[in-house]
């Protein structure tokens, strides 16, 4: 509006909830750009790095590339709106879709070093760890459903995107990459030194890293108990951190404070005072006399409760509370004393100076009449406090006029309310995801002690999460309530994978327990290193926004699934490890009788 205005000596701010609303956008949508594409190249460095072929990469970034444009294709077709929440869908999907890809990759690979042929390598690929990606798909799309169930649209459509996209990556991995590779590799013998030799003895590992993580797996499963013990009391720290964490639930403080719209806010704040505005709504008969009287004593009231913020300042002061009772009675000199002088008084100042007065605080009908007050914008604690007193007001008001209804609205009562939501939100989103997922673990492994334990990765990661957001000082706020059921789909991916192949080997293969284990942790680790990498590093690039709720959201879901794969290694093979030998003690005390 003003971009063309120049003139000496006069500076021109414009601010509001449009302004703010268009700012945050192209923020938003520039940020997604720029962090799109650096997740994106991040990823295909790690893939070139991980398998070291060019054919590699340009099939796992086709699959990747067409589940992003389904998934924006579905949101244009279901209408859903580009928001703050969409806009970390595509580097999240990268890193999610890129796993997928990585397991399908690497089981082929170890399929075709022991001397397989192309076609049997592919369909062995997906019987087996396509199993597992399957239940890491499943498991993850429940993780985002689970926010359905959240009261705020923007988080719903967030989750149904992500649902859409992980069962599109989950069906492109075990499709359309098998096929590239049986169409790439069907008329040539890989060369030895392409998938490596098996001079080491069978289930050890080949390389630095397999020997390391095998050794940490190991650690793990031969010191259960100190394992169990020290998970215990890290558990229980974390939750008592939990404790200290706040919520946030103000749009301004979490834009960048260079924006134009946000600068303005301040400014206007600075020389005019509270921008904040709620807004009561006197219901009945509002040009009756008795109900101008319930007004002007509510504006009273109001002001003298005499409630102060941290600097000492009211909350209410005279001048920035207003109603229809104090226009008439500043037009007439005094309150009305019928509906018909009301009504007069209304028709008059239709054309004078007064005229918006009317639009802005009564009805067309005169049935509803609006009490404007104006506050400052402080700490949450305030807004609560504000929002307190309105409401009491309001109650007391209802009960000494009957005939009349008072309700109460505006940016205070809206923080406050979301922010009342943001932990229950994030309590029933983790708790649902969390039983969904385990739920369906175990019925596929067919043990309860099995899936419980797959499960376990994530529930450590999330005790892990609160500890982090506590120590950090980070608050909960839009994007990181959601951290907890993305990490719950995403993270039991390390619990899963480790699990069913430890069963493979454990259980169909008959190897022993240790044995079993080091072939589980050698066969996988490094799928499960890179997986973590890639989309942790996704996650990571998110971290670098400007935007704080963005750069939280990213750093916190990197962190987590850090914490997710750091379980999987540390505490898992020591659960796994006691349920075996429980089983074969069980077994071999069973065949004496």
């Amino acid at each position: 509006m003003f971009r063309h205005f120049e003139e000496p000596g006069i500076e021109i701010f414009l601010s509001g909830a449009a302004t703010m609303s268009r700012d945050s956008n192209r923020r938003a949508m520039k940020d997604t750009r720029i962090l799109f594409l650096m997740a994106f190249l991040f990823i295909l460095f790690v893939l070139y790095l991980t398998f070291r072929s060019l054919s590699d990469v340009v099939m796992t970034v086709t699959v990747i590339l067409l589940t992003v444009v389904w998934v924006v294709g579905l949101q244009g077709w279901l209408g859903f709106p580009f928001t703050y929440q969409s806009s970390g869908i595509l580097p999240l999907l990268l890193g999610i879709d890129i796993a997928y890809a990585i397991h399908v990759l690497s089981r082929y690979y170890e399929e075709r070093r022991e001397g397989k042929d192309v076609a049997f390598s592919a369909d062995r690929s997906v019987v087996t760890v396509g199993m597992a990606v399957f239940l890491t798909a499943a498991t993850t799309a429940f993780g985002f459903a689970s926010f359905g169930i959240s009261d705020m649209p923007p988080v719903r459509q967030f989750g149904a995107l992500c649902v859409a996209g992980v069962m599109f990556s989950f069906f492109l991995s075990v499709t359309l990459l098998p096929a590239f590779l049986v169409i790439r590799d069907k008329k040539r013998v890989a060369p030895a030194e392409r998938f490596g030799t098996e001079k080491e003895l069978p289930g050890e590992p080949a390389g630095l890293l397999e020997r390391l993580l095998v050794r940490i797996a190991l650690i793990s499963e031969r010191h259960r108990a100190a394992v169990g013990l020290v998970t215990l009391m890290v558990v229980i720290a974390c939750f008592a951190l939990g404790t200290r964490i706040s919520t946030e639930a103000d749009f301004t403080k979490m834009m960048p404070q260079d924006m134009p719209s946000i600068r303005g806010q301040t400014e206007i704040a600075k020389h005019f005072g509270g921008q904040g505005i709620v807004y009561t709504l006197v219901s009945g008969d509002a040009l009756d006399p008795s109900a101008l009287k319930a007004m002007r004593e509510y504006e009273r009231e109001l002001i003298s409760i005499g409630a102060t913020n941290e600097h000492g300042e009211p909350f209410f002061e005279k001048g920035k509370v207003m109603s229809l009772a104090s226009v008439l009675e500043m037009v007439l000199g005094r309150l009305p004393q019928s509906r018909q002088e009301a009504s007069m008084a209304l028709e008059g100042m239709r054309g004078g100076r007064k005229a918006n007065s009317q639009g802005r605080l009564v009805s067309q009908d005169g049935r509803t009449a609006m009490i404007s007050i104006r506050v400052g914008r402080g700490t949450d604690q305030e807004m609560k406090e504000i929002t307190r007193i309105i409401r009491d007001l309001n109650d007391e008001f209802a009960k000494r006029y009957p005939e009349l209804s008072f309700k109460s609205s505006g940016f205070p009562l809206l923080m406050t309310d979301v922010l009342g939501s943001l932990l229950p939100t994030q309590l029933k989103t983790s708790a649902l995801a969390l039983a969904l997922c385990a739920l369906l673990v175990v019925g596929v492994f067919g043990s309860v002690c099995f899936g419980l334990a797959a499960a376990s990765v994530v529930f450590l990661s999330i005790a892990l999460e609160v500890a982090a957001l506590a120590i950090i000082g980070w608050p909960l706020d839009f994007m990181t309530v959601m951290v907890s059921s993305l990490v719950i789909g995403a993270g039991i991916d390390f619990g899963i994978h480790v699990t069913h192949r430890f069963r493979e080997e454990w259980g169909e293969h008959g190897l022993p327990v240790e044995e079993a284990m080091r072939k589980t942790v050698s066969s996988v680790g490094r799928a499960l290193i890179t997986a973590a990498f890639t989309t942790a590093g996704a996650f990571a690039i998110i971290g670098t926004s400007g935007i704080s709720y963005m750069r939280r959201f990213g750093l916190i879901t990197a962190l987590s699934l850090v914490f997710a794969l750091i379980s999987s290694l540390m505490v898992l093979p020591s659960l796994l490890a006691w349920r075996a030998l429980r089983l074969e003690k069980a077994s071999e005390v069973k065949g004496l009788f």
